[in-house]
């Protein structure tokens, strides 16, 4: 008998949200793959001034991030 398909959880939701949005949140700009801006932030390692807001999070959650970010990476 094949699978239902089931609706993804909130939890769920809410991850792929922060994973659409992980420039914004952590660097407060979005950064295009590729772009002039992305390669100067990185060159000028801006990205070790910024804290970010995943510090204060629990490591359970911090653990389903990243298994739902790994699940993301897969699928591209």
């Amino acid at each position: 008998m094949p699978l239902r398909r089931n609706p993804r959880t909130l939890k769920l939701h809410a991850y792929q949200s922060v994973i659409d949005n992980f420039e914004m949140l952590c660097y407060g700009k979005k950064y295009a793959k590729g772009t002039k801006d992305l390669a100067a932030f990185i060159d000028k390692e801006g990205y070790k001034e910024i804290c970010g807001p995943f510090t204060l999070w629990p490591t359970g959650m911090l653990q389903d991030l990243l298994e739902a970010l790994y699940r993301w990476v897969k699928l591209i």
